[in-house]
């Protein structure tokens, strides 16, 4: 968010990309499901090499700036953080974008479970 609004101030176009891992890691059954599922080696590989041994769900919040005429992905230092990293949750779904935090509806959704 933060970044996002220093880019913002520099006149780089910026917005926000929420991102989440293919599957719940705490969850096995779901795990063997997503490798099984998966028949390219690298990319079932690189999410296994990620995900094993992680210990609660994760989530990550990116900034895409506009350069270059397109909208690149911006992981803090990474520009251009590919979505396929084994040293970043190996494949991170994307699930939503916004301009800014204002228009995410946290309330009607991640604070409704939180709720229940």
């Amino acid at each position: 968010m933060y970044l996002a609004t220093i880019f913002r101030a520099l006149g780089i176009p910026t917005r926000m990309v929420f991102r989440i891992p293919p599957f719940d890691p705490n969850d096995e059954a779901q795990a063997q499901m997503f490798y099984q599922s998966i028949h390219h080696n690298r990319a079932r590989e690189t999410v296994r090499a990620a995900l094993d041994g992680t210990s609660g769900f994760e989530n990550h919040l990116f900034n895409e700036v506009f350069v270059g005429h397109h909208w690149v992905r911006l992981n803090y230092s990474t520009l251009g953080q590919p979505v396929l990293d084994a040293h970043y949750f190996g494949l991170l779904t994307h699930i939503y974008t916004c301009p800014d935090l204002s228009q995410v509806p946290l309330a009607q959704t991640w604070g409704m479970r939180y709720f229940r």
